[in-house]
């Protein structure tokens, strides 16, 4: 069974709880609830997400991050393997992927949850499906740039990156759990 799902996540720069109401967050009848000093609000699906991919030079998340501090957008379609996410700090993207079968945004710089995708284990996982061995060339060489690339399929996006990317934001609870 795959799943669906949209966060909009801010905290306070200063660590003090954020108000919903004054949050900048279209909450309705949706569920929200906080996580550490997170402020989440669950879309029904990824359908009603913001569009990340609007502008592929600027952050969708501007305006909330600079009335709250931080803002966080995680998307995830597993039927699509579609991956979204966006985090800006006090007004400014700080980075923003986008990708599905390959990375079509990467913007601003990488985040400390992004090192284990291209790291030596994840590289050993990828040689072990190629099925040809011409692809493991480019497969070593997109591993030892230690970056995301535009086009490139590897590291693979996914709806797998939801947790791993709320994780390396200090969000502890299981989304999918969640009604």
């Amino acid at each position: 069974m795959g799943f669906s799902l949209c966060l909009m996540c801010v905290r306070s720069g200063d660590g003090r709880p954020v108000d919903p109401a004054r949050s900048g967050l279209s909450i309705g009848g949706k569920t929200h609830y906080t996580d550490g000093p997170w402020l989440v609000v669950k879309h029904a699906d990824a359908a009603s997400y913001p569009s990340l991919m609007d502008d592929h030079e600027k952050g969708c998340l501007d305006e909330l991050s600079a009335l709250n501090g931080e803002a966080l957008c995680v998307v995830g379609q597993s039927n699509a393997d579609q991956f979204m996410y966006e985090y800006s700090r006090g007004g400014k993207v700080v980075r923003k992927l986008v990708g599905d079968d390959g990375w079509r945004v990467v913007l601003g710089e990488p985040q400390p949850w992004e090192a284990p995708l291209l790291g030596p284990d994840k590289l050993a996982y990828e040689l072990s499906l190629l099925e040809k061995e011409d692809d493991s060339t480019r497969l070593r060489e997109i591993f030892a740039a230690k970056k995301f690339r535009i086009g490139d399929r590897y590291p693979r996006p996914g709806a797998g990156l939801v947790l791993l990317a709320l994780k390396g934001h200090g969000l502890t609870q299981d989304p999918l759990q969640r009604p």
